[in-house]
This record gives structure tokens, sequence and C-alpha cells, in this order.
């Protein structure tokens, strides 16, 4: 398993579920103001800026960034002029996709100046020990149906064949799948759709991890596993009436939230 390893005196920022679209440039502007304060802005700039998935609403391939006239690309567009600019100033990008982005490859992160990151992936600092970092869509495992479909896109033969198809129509079928998302989420049971505490439990010994760290859940916070160790959870990202989103900071203090 990947191990990434921070100095005593290196910090790391972890966001994931921003969602970002075109169709919520409200959203967009939010997260894009907010990163930049937290890069750019005051003593505190990270060593290390992690975007664990779920940044795009939907991520159909990385020729999108190519579709100039396209508004599906001005998020991304937005996201890469920052994370270039975080990156002349010295902070180093891991990016990891989740399940709306899970088709994030290699030209985004050349663009974006990042590290792809496998999943999941251990991330060591000397505050907080071993903490093994995942998306967390993989630990949903009493969600069947979800998993099924998981395997099916995770696969590199369904990947290769949507992939092939022209841009209009993956944008199409991605519409598709979210409106099928959202539905079967408003009448799926809530629980099956949060983490599994043993399928947890069996990741964190695997790494010999004494944290799990993961988003996707939209449930943010801090709990603790079957046998005692901490498991945090980022925060989802919305704008309108009640804006919410943040952040988790890992420095020599642990790790703190960083809300809006």
């Amino acid at each position: 398993m990947k191990t990434l390893a921070l100095a005593a005196e290196h910090s790391a920022l972890v966001v994931s579920d921003i969602h970002l679209d075109a169709q919520s440039p409200a959203l967009t502007q939010l997260f894009i103001s907010w990163l930049k304060a937290q890069l750019f802005s005051g003593p505190g700039q990270p060593d290390w800026l992690i975007l664990l998935g779920d940044i795009f609403d939907a991520w159909v391939g990385d020729d999108l960034l190519d579709a100039a006239e396209h508004p599906q690309a001005e998020p991304a567009r937005a996201l890469i002029a920052v994370l270039e600019r975080a990156h002349a100033v010295g902070v180093h990008i891991g990016i990891l996709g989740g399940n709306r982005d899970f088709l994030l490859g290699g030209a985004f992160a050349a663009r974006a100046h990042a590290d792809l990151l496998p999943e999941p992936f251990v991330m060591e600092h000397p505050a907080l020990g071993r903490v093994v970092v995942c998306h967390g869509d993989a630990l949903c495992t009493d969600d069947a149906n979800y998993q099924r479909f998981r395997e099916l896109v995770r696969s590199p033969q369904w990947q290769k064949t949507f992939l092939a198809k022209p841009l209009a129509e993956r944008l199409s079928e991605a519409q598709a799948m979210r409106a099928q998302s959202e539905q079967y989420k408003a009448s799926a049971s809530m629980d099956i759709m949060d983490i599994n505490p043993a399928a947890a439990q069996a990741l964190l010994e695997k790494a010999q991890a004494d944290v799990l760290l993961h988003g996707h859940t939209h449930r943010p916070g801090c709990s603790l596993l079957p046998k005692g160790k901490p498991r945090w959870v980022s925060t989802d990202w919305h704008a309108g009436k009640t804006p919410r989103g943040g952040g988790l900071l890992i420095n020599s203090q642990g790790m703190t939230p960083l809300n809006l």
C-alpha cells in the first residue's frame, strides 16, 4: 500500500465531495474562494493538498478539458488555475478519484501538477501515526446494488468502451446516471449508504493504521471504529442560504476540521 510520509513540521489539507458542476456556479465560486484563502493567505499554507474524490459531480474523461466551448469544463479550468498557482508556491497536490469522478486521469493530473493517488493509501504523520485514506464508497458494503455498479464501472473494459463514445453522449449518460443515483438514494435505507464498520476495521488492520480518513458519506465528523480507533469523515459542500463546506487539516496538532 502506497505510503505518503510527512515530517512533524509538515501539514496536509484534505478536501472531498465538492461536486463541482457548471450548473452550480455559486458552489464553484464558494469553493475556489475558500481554497485560495487556505493556500495563499496567512501563515498556515499546507505542504500538501489532498483532493479526496468527488471533486466534480461527474467526470466523463480528461478530453473535457479540451472542449473550450463546453460549460462543463469551466469548473475544472477554474480549479486547475488555483492548483497551478499552488504548485508554483511549493504545495504538493494529490488527487484520488471518487464515485463521481473515478475517470480522472493522467491528462488532468498533469495540467493540475498533481499526483494521482491509489485507493487506499497511507499517510504517516508523527502527530497521528498511520492514517489509511480512501474515498469511502468501497467501504459501503451493505449497499450490494451500488457495489455491483461500482465493480462494473471500475472495470477496464467498461471504461474503454465509455471513453470511446463522443463527449456529448458521455455527458448525456452521466446526467442519466446522476438522476438514477438520486432516485435510488431517495428510496434506499440511509444505513446501507454509510460504511460498514467491519469493512472499515478490516481495512484499518490491513494497513496497520491508527486512523481511518474518508469522505463520500456526507456525514462529517469523528467517531470510533469497533476496536476504538478513530474514523474521520471529511465534509461535503453545498452553496445556498446555508453554505456547508471545509476540509480537514493534518499537522502537529493532529486532525482539525476547517469549516466555512
